[in-house]
């Protein structure tokens, strides 16, 4: 970042990307082992299916959200 002079957090639509992969992440450790029970896991895989359709949003738009 420093030797490209590229910050993401400038445009608002690859800070919203990064967020959401970070969410991501952390979504799908709770659906493949972290969840407690299955009810858990089943939320958190449906919140990972829509960060995964924010991320495609957000990339074809280049707006945020």
């Amino acid at each position: 970042m420093i030797m490209t002079g590229f910050y993401p957090w400038i445009l608002d639509w690859v800070a919203a990307k990064i967020l959401l992969l970070l969410l991501y992440i952390v979504l799908g450790t709770i659906a493949l082992k972290r969840g407690k029970t299955k009810a858990q896991r089943i939320a958190a895989f449906i919140a990972t299916l829509i960060c995964i359709g924010l991320i495609f949003k957000s990339a074809l738009s280049k707006f945020i959200l």
